[in-house]
């Protein structure tokens, strides 16, 4: 069965249907939730990240399956990585948990970097600042301000150091701070938001003393 799917709003795009008979639903085997592995990526972040812990199982083995479907696909929408709009659901639905913290998720990675680093001499963290732009997306709270004042632009200000060898091997990120910029009156100077989850100051490019690798 094909047909037009516009309770989307999505026009032109054409799916197909395949029905399967009762019996073969029936007599399938009913598996345990796995991560979707579709490529080498996909499988560095479910060994990467194999013994986060959120606080319930459920939660850990789809932040592994949603990880892998999103690593599969860097440059899609959640939409685009996911395989159904099940997986959808249940991605929003993951990273709305409370349980499911930046930290959490980061917290395993900084294990695999203080192991990848150890047996080096000298070591360098690279640090860049990076700005998300959320303008066209009014209906989100918690920005600040981005950009100059004339551009009007609201977001989110990230800070990311990567630690990475003489060599020019990247051994994977030593810290990151989220943070949000705030105006306390109209015209007055910016400052950074104390209540970031970091609580990081003003971290100009290339000047920001770096930690060890983890929080």
């Amino acid at each position: 069965l094909t047909f037009t799917h516009k309770c989307l709003g999505i026009s032109r795009r054409m799916l197909k249907l395949t029905f399967y008979p009762i019996e073969a639903i029936k007599e399938k085997p009913q598996m345990e939730e796995t991560p979707d592995i579709t490529d080498e990526l996909s499988a560095w972040l479910v060994d990467e990240l194999h013994d986060v812990a959120l606080g319930d199982k459920r939660l850990e083995r789809r932040l592994l399956t949603t990880g892998a479907q999103l690593a599969a696909r860097p440059s899609g929408s959640i939409n685009q990585a996911c395989a159904a709009w099940a997986d959808t659901k249940a991605a929003y639905r993951l990273f709305a948990n409370a349980k499911t913290t930046a930290e959490k998720i980061r917290a395993p990675h900084y294990r695999r970097t203080r192991e990848r680093a150890r047996g080096h001499q000298r070591l360098f963290a690279l640090q860049d600042t990076t700005y998300l732009n959320y303008t066209h997306h009014p209906a989100t709270k918690g920005l600040g301000p981005i950009g100059t004042a004339q551009q009007k632009l609201s977001g989110l200000v990230m800070h990311t150091a990567l630690l990475m060898s003489e060599q020019g091997l990247p051994l994977g990120l030593t810290s990151q701070a989220i943070w949000r910029v705030r105006l306390s009156a109209p015209g007055a100077a910016r400052k950074h938001d104390a209540s970031c989850r970091s609580k990081p100051k003003k971290a100009p490019s290339g000047s920001r003393p770096c930690n060890r690798p983890g929080p």
